[in-house]
């Protein structure tokens, strides 16, 4: 397991604050933890769904990506702002939507 030196909640830790919310109920373990209720909250349902697995750091890599452009797609996008097209018509041409802000 891979933490970062300031974490409060290491594997260790968080084993004992599950032990100590069964023991003294959420608010209290959570503020004499010095975590968020909503932080040991987060701990305590890993605990319920998963075990002590669930108390291990879990990679904070994106579950998905956005998918990449191919080649001729990139070409034709790289031509259309060469004749100085704004990007929402370049969108509309090439099939692919933007978000709205």
């Amino acid at each position: 397991m891979n933490s970062h030196k300031n974490a409060r909640t290491t594997c260790e830790g968080s084993k004992s604050l599950i032990e100590r919310i069964a023991a003294t109920g959420l608010k209290p373990t959570a503020s004499a933890a010095g975590i968020s209720v909503r932080t040991a909250r987060k701990w305590h349902m890993r605990f319920k769904q998963f075990g002590l697995a669930g108390l291990l750091d879990r990679r904070s890599r994106p579950h998905k990506t956005r998918s990449t452009v191919d080649a001729a797609l990139c070409q034709r996008i790289v031509q259309l702002r060469r004749a100085r097209m704004p990007t929402r018509t370049i969108a509309a041409i090439v099939g692919r939507g933007m978000a709205r802000r």
